[in-house]
């Protein structure tokens, strides 16, 4: 069994290991440096340097959620459509069989009392 030293030890060891791989930035390397970098994962810049003040944050402008609710509202409906379409197309299927039937016998099926009079 491991004791607790070593499993804060191999935490640690694996957490390195990720922020590593992840791209995360090395404090010892961050507090060196001199000069703006940017890499793949982000833009590195110095503190000194202002963002944008023109920025608004709408949150009706990008909203994804609507989105997904939207695709999921239309998804639905062409599921209840299709699921319609082949109920629909199973009785006019059984419908035309039954009308060729009857063409073919003359009377069909038509159930007990309904015997031709004549």
């Amino acid at each position: 069994m491991f004791d607790n030293n070593q499993c804060q030890t191999k935490f640690q060891n694996a957490t390195s290991f990720v922020q590593v791989a992840r791209g995360d930035p090395v404090e010892e390397k961050e507090c060196s440096r001199v000069c703006t970098e940017c890499s793949f994962r982000r833009t590195v810049r110095d503190a000194s340097v202002v963002g944008r003040d023109d920025v608004t944050f709408d949150p009706y402008h990008n909203d994804v959620w609507a989105a997904r609710l939207a695709a999921i509202g239309r998804f639905q409906q062409a599921a209840r459509k299709v699921i319609v379409r082949r109920r629909a197309d199973r009785k006019l299927r059984l419908l035309r069989e039954a009308m060729i039937e009857w063409k073919k016998t003359g009377t069909g099926n038509t159930g007990e009392g309904s015997e031709d009079p004549s």
